[in-house]
C-alpha cells in the first residue's frame, strides 16, 4: 500500500469518527423517538426549506423520487411530517413538520450548537479557520467536478 492510499483510508477513518461523534454521539440518549441519521437529516432539511417537496429532497441526497417518497412516508406515518396540497396546482404537494417534531428539532439544533462549540473547542481559533478553509475547498472542488 502507497502513501497516498495509507491517508486516503486514514482520511476516511477520520471522517466516520467525526460523524459519529459530531452528528450520532449526541443524539444517542436525546428523550425523543429514535431517528436514523438520514430521517433526522430529512426533518432538519424540511424544516429549513419552507415548501419542499419529494423531488427537491431526491435531487438534495442524490436518491430517486422513490426513495426520497419512502422515507418521507415513515415520517407521515409517525406524525413528524405532514403533506400540504398547493392550491394552484394539485400535483405538486409541500412537506411541513408536525408541531411536536418541531419542538424535538428546535431542542435538539441547540443541544447539537452547544456539543459541535465544545467539539471544536480543542482548536486554536488558527486551526479552526484552516479547517474550515480545508474543509470548504473540498466541498467546493467536489460541487464543480461531478466526476470525482
Amino acid at each position: 500500500m502507497n502513501s497516498l492510499e495509507r491517508e486516503t483510508k486514514e482520511f476516511i477513518k477520520s471522517i466516520q469518527s467525526l460523524k459519529h461523534l459530531a452528528i450520532i454521539k449526541p443524539f444517542k440518549d436525546e428523550k425523543m423517538p429514535q431517528l436514523t441519521p438520514s430521517q433526522l437529516s430529512t426533518l432538519m432539511l424540511i424544516r429549513t426549506r419552507d415548501g419542499i417537496g419529494i423531488k427537491d429532497i431526491a435531487r438534495t441526497y442524490g436518491i430517486t423520487s422513490s426513495a426520497a417518497t419512502q422515507m418521507v412516508d415513515t415520517l407521515v406515518v409517525e406524525g413528524y411530517v405532514m403533506r400540504v396540497e398547493n392550491t394552484k396546482d394539485r400535483r405538486m404537494v409541500s412537506l411541513s413538520l408536525s408541531k411536536e417534531i418541531e419542538k424535538h428539532l428546535k431542542r435538539i439544533e441547540a443541544r447539537h450548537n452547544k456539543h459541535i462549540s465544545e467539539f471544536l473547542g480543542v482548536l486554536t481559533k488558527d486551526e479552526l479557520k484552516q479547517y474550515i478553509s480545508i474543509t470548504k475547498k473540498i466541498v467546493e472542488r467536489f460541487n464543480h467536478n461531478k466526476n470525482i
